[in-house]
């Protein structure tokens, strides 16, 4: 569906929607929207690839699969939910969700979603496409591998001694280095 010029209040999805891609995205759709049906969706812009706007809860939670090329916004379940399954992302800009270029927060997927495949690209390059698997109820132990590659292993997540809430990690970073031959790895 073509979003370049489109009136929310006006336009009616149906509800037997299951498949949805919105191109030319520009303005951030209102909660309720996307049909609760839409099991999978691809939100992609044309003006500007990092302008990419989601509400809280704009995303219903019957998506399952979600594709976001070049999305740089925050990555709780409030934008996006505990539903999807399979998460294709695109980064290439530099947000409070990234401490650098070349790294990107790993524990918000593991601890914040239910996400169990993860496609992560840079600069339009497909670096990581990994399974998750979590192999404690409270996520401290988590099985991630790459599906190209076999990079991949056991994290074992420790509580975050800083913060008085103890259900909290300390933060997992993904990072790619030139100097590491492009390959993927991930530090506390």
């Amino acid at each position: 569906m073509n979003c370049s010029k489109i009136d929310y209040g006006t336009v009616k999805l149906p509800s037997s929607l299951i498949e949805l891609a919105l191109v030319k995205y520009q303005d951030a759709m209102p909660v309720g929207f996307i049909p609760n049906s839409v099991k999978k969706l691809t939100i992609k812009s044309s003006h500007d690839p990092r302008t990419i706007e989601i509400l809280p809860l704009s995303i219903p939670s019957s998506v399952e699969i979600l594709s976001l090329p070049l999305y740089n916004g925050p990555t709780t379940s409030e934008y996006l939910p505990d539903s999807i399954k399979e998460l294709v992302w695109n980064r290439e800009t530099d947000t409070q969700t990234l401490p650098s270029k070349l790294e990107t927060l790993l524990d918000q997927v593991i601890n914040q979603t239910n996400i169990e495949k993860l496609s992560i690209s840079r600069y339009g390059k497909r670096w990581l496409k990994a399974t998750i698997k979590r192999l404690d109820k409270d996520n401290s132990r988590v099985l991630i591998v790459d599906n190209k590659s076999l990079i991949g292993g056991i994290i074992s997540q420790s509580r975050d001694p800083s913060n008085n809430n103890s259900n909290e990690y300390t933060p997992i970073y993904l990072h790619i280095r030139k100097e590491n031959n492009y390959l993927p790895y991930w530090s506390h």
